[in-house]
């Protein structure tokens, strides 16, 4: 029995509840740029908490209940807190995103160096004394073959169908090819 289609009247009754936090909670003026970030972590930990919670109790019964449905419920409500998560970071400038992945994880945070894929694009490079193949080498064992493989295999495992498979991998590849403008990793040889 799904409680959302039984009391659609109190759904604002549940949003209140879930913003409550942010009505309740006093707002100290930020001194400092840490200060303020740890305020958004703790507002938003607190919110992954409450939507969680709601969603083990509101969610819909669906097809999936071994071993419990509020299990589901709550794989639901993970993907509903990352959604969250995104689009908030959606809204922040690059510097500030950075700096609250930091919070979730120490190493996070750091300006990642952009290798071009597309400058040198020999098979053989004279100039290199340690390995001749140094272009070949350094494609085959990139950490994006390997996603590609780890990709094409998880959507075959879903989709087991050999002609849509090629189709979205084809048109992977060409949206690769439109926005390479925008993105200078997608300049490939």
């Amino acid at each position: 029995m799904c409680l959302l289609q039984d009391s659609a009247p109190y759904i604002p009754v549940f949003a209140m509840l879930h913003h409550q936090s942010f009505i309740l909670y006093p707002f100290p003026a930020p001194i400092n740029r840490s200060s303020a970030l740890l305020m958004i972590h703790s507002h938003f930990s607190s919110h992954k908490s409450t939507v969680l919670i709601q969603c083990s109790w509101q969610f819909c019964h669906r097809i999936l209940i071994t071993p419990h449905p509020a299990v589901w419920h709550l794989v639901h409500g993970l993907a509903v807190v990352y959604l969250i998560a995104l689009t908030f970071l959606l809204f922040q400038n690059r510097d500030d995103a950075r700096q609250f992945m930091k919070l979730l994880h120490p190493d996070l945070g750091v300006e990642l160096l952009e290798r071009s894929y597309g400058a040198d694009c020999r098979f053989y490079v004279l100039e290199n004394p340690k390995n001749k193949f140094i272009n070949i080498y350094e494609t085959l064992f990139d950490e994006y073959v390997v996603a590609h493989i780890l990709g094409w295999f998880g959507k075959a495992v879903m989709i087991r169908n050999q002609l849509l498979l090629w189709v979205l991998s084809i048109g992977f590849e060409l949206m690769e090819l439109t926005f390479r403008h925008m993105l200078p990793n997608f300049n490939e040889c």
